[in-house]
């Protein structure tokens, strides 16, 4: 399906979606980047375990696999969890925030897409 295919609010959402990721995948670099100044190079070791999750649904993203789009609906969530988890720690409130920030607009911009990418198109999941 050409990029022309696909109503220009239907595509809204899909860059939302796209941009909230990568936002999520910049924030875990960050964050790793600042702690390997203090802890070590071990923390790009963990960077990796973080993000990998989130690069199995890279390609699929960018290929526009609704399924994808679909499954990584259900693997943002444990992202919103941690989230919410590291908002506690005090030293890591900005970060916690803005993961939870990120992952609950990246799961509200995928349900909508999927939603209406499925009306328009009349195509099942």
């Amino acid at each position: 399906m050409h990029k022309q295919d696909i109503p220009v609010s239907i595509r809204r959402w899909r860059l939302t979606v796209l941009v909230a990721f990568y936002g999520l995948l910049l924030l875990f670099l960050v964050n790793s980047l600042s702690m390997t100044i203090r802890a070590g190079p071990t923390t790009l070791v963990i960077w990796f375990i973080q993000i990998f999750p989130l690069l199995i649904f890279l390609p699929a993203l960018h290929r526009n696999y609704l399924r994808a789009y679909a499954w990584l609906s259900f693997a943002i969530l444990i992202y919103f969890v941690h989230g919410v988890l590291t908002s506690f720690n005090s030293d890591k409130l900005l970060i916690g925030l803005v993961e939870t920030f990120l992952s609950s607009v990246i799961f509200i911009a995928l349900v909508i897409y999927i939603r209406k990418y499925r009306n328009h198109f009349k195509v099942p999941l």
